[in-house]
């Protein structure tokens, strides 16, 4: 058997590493491109959440505003109700007035005629 030369081991040591460096070059490309491809793939899923938030953001902005018209709306129609209750209120309250008013006067008249009607019969005895 031939023992190999201390040339042949270092070209055959180089041509190993040749091959490693080429094979991990290859291996690094790859990693890479797959990195890129995940890197690229999260940033578009991240951006479509990132839509989505703005997009419900934007729902609930337009949606809030809606309300407070809404609410100031009811506030103003509750508040245009108080009035008119307490002037119904008001007018109840004058047409017992009256009534107590007309009760008072009849009760009045009443006593009117029946005097003059003493006064009548007396006057004819």
């Amino acid at each position: 058997d031939k023992v190999p030369t201390l040339n042949e081991m270092l070209k055959k040591h180089q041509h190993i590493q040749g091959a490693l460096k080429e094979k991990n070059a290859k291996k690094r490309a790859a990693a890479q491109e797959a990195f890129k491809d995940v890197t690229k793939e999260l940033t578009h899923e991240l951006n479509q959440d990132v839509i989505e938030i703005f997009k419900s953001q934007q729902v609930l902005e337009h949606e809030t505003k809606q309300l407070q018209q809404h609410s100031t709306t009811f506030s103003k129609q509750t508040q245009d109700w108080k009035t008119m209750l307490a002037r119904l209120n008001e007018a109840v309250m004058e047409l017992g007035d009256i009534e107590n008013w007309a009760n008072v006067l009849y009760t009045n008249v009443t006593d009117v005629t029946t005097k003059v009607d003493t006064i009548l019969e007396a006057k004819q005895l």
